[in-house]
């Protein structure tokens, strides 16, 4: 996307399949995150507050910490690329690692 700045981190997903959630952390990092499927696959949409997205060789930007997103049920072989920027808690609060979805968690 050439309007989004660079993301600092990514994940990679095989056949990940997410239950509804938002984005755990600050929000304080980038808010947009940048998906986009790969394989050969049917199904698998990205579900955002409700809407189905076809991601499979389509990349989405979406605001993982503000709207509720999932995964659609797929067959086949399924792969997600996510771009996320986290902002790291502040210092003295722990220490955090993320998530594949770029969420957050305590040490």
């Amino acid at each position: 996307a050439p309007d989004r700045s660079p993301s600092t981190m990514v994940a990679i997903n095989r056949r990940a399949s997410f239950k509804p959630h938002t984005d755990a952390g600050s929000g304080m990092g980038q808010s947009t995150s940048l998906i986009v499927g790969l394989g050969d696959y049917s199904g698998g949409a990205l579900a955002i507050e409700g809407e189905a997205i076809d991601i499979r060789y389509r990349p989405y930007a979406f605001d993982g910490w503000a709207q509720r997103h999932w995964t659609l049920p797929f067959e086949g072989e399924r792969f997600s690329l996510v771009f996320f920027s986290p902002t790291p808690r502040r210092e003295g609060a722990g220490t955090a690692r993320y998530d594949a979805c770029g969420g957050e968690h305590g040490p």
